[in-house]
């Protein structure tokens, strides 16, 4: 039996997925008018051909087979969030930065492990400088790396603890932490903690007091993310609209647009 090349098996799959997103991006991009909707058939071999003529146009066929999923999932988690409001945002165990009579809001789902959350912590980092009036971010600590990233939870569980400390010490330790490097282990989050000015015997302690607490906080955030479909980090909801992942200029452009308002 002869070997199928890989490429036919891509190109059988791609073609299977346009087929079941429609052939309308194809007839808009060839300039083509429909006067009628395809059969199946009809319809696999048009893609067939209109790849052949434009290999270029798979790429931008993906792309907007992408930006329809992620519409679709913006929309399922917008109606999600208007049903999980005071979890989001008025949960008083939450560490928060910013004033609560901030513009512009935003609640972040994230994991001290999370590459991408410390990305997107330049960017939060630099709004609370240079917007100390009108911009807040509300922390959801989700240690979604707990046993495959060292110290997920724990540093969570520290956060927590910092934070009642105050929220000056809890700033620096938080971003202290989205500097550093690797994992963490018990030694490392000391080291970190104390570098940022935290009493880190009473951090030790409180962590061991209300250890119960802290992970019923945990269990809290893991199901509000359930409810809202999240299953990575980061994830935000920016005044009250899904943002999945580190996408700095869409956080940007709706922070920009709720500060013209004004």
């Amino acid at each position: 039996m002869a070997k199928t090349s890989f490429s036919t098996i891509f190109i059988a799959a791609a073609v299977s997925a346009v087929v079941a997103f429609g052939t309308s991006y194809f007839v808009m991009k060839s300039g083509k008018a429909a006067v009628s909707q395809p059969t199946g058939d009809e319809a696999s071999a048009y893609v067939k051909q209109a790849l052949m003529n434009d290999p270029g146009m798979l790429d931008d066929v993906f792309l907007a087979l992408q930006n329809a999923r992620e519409e679709g999932q913006a929309k399922t988690a917008l109606s999600a969030i208007e049903s999980v409001k005071p979890a989001l945002y008025a949960d008083k165990r939450d560490q928060a930065l910013g004033p609560e009579t901030a513009k512009y809001t935003v609640v972040e789902f994230f994991d001290y492990n999370c590459g991408f959350c410390k990305t997107a912590a330049l960017w939060t980092r630099q709004q609370l400088e240079e917007h100390p009036d009108d911009f807040r971010i509300i922390f959801k600590d989700l240690p979604l790396l707990e046993g495959r990233a060292p110290g997920s939870q724990e540093a969570s569980i520290a956060a927590m603890a910092v934070w009642k400390q105050g929220a000056d010490l809890f700033r620096k330790f938080h971003f202290s932490m989205m500097e550093a490097k690797g994992g963490f282990d018990s030694e490392r989050i000391d080291q970190i903690a104390g570098d940022a000015g935290v009493d880190v015997a009473k951090m030790r302690a409180d962590m061991l007091a209300n250890k119960a607490e802290f992970e019923k906080h945990l269990s809290d955030n893991f199901a509000l993310a359930t409810a809202l479909s999240i299953d990575g980090t980061p994830a935000f909801i920016a005044d009250g609209i899904f943002v999945s992942g580190a996408n700095i200029p869409l956080l940007q452009q709706l922070l920009d647009e709720k500060l013209a308002e004004s």
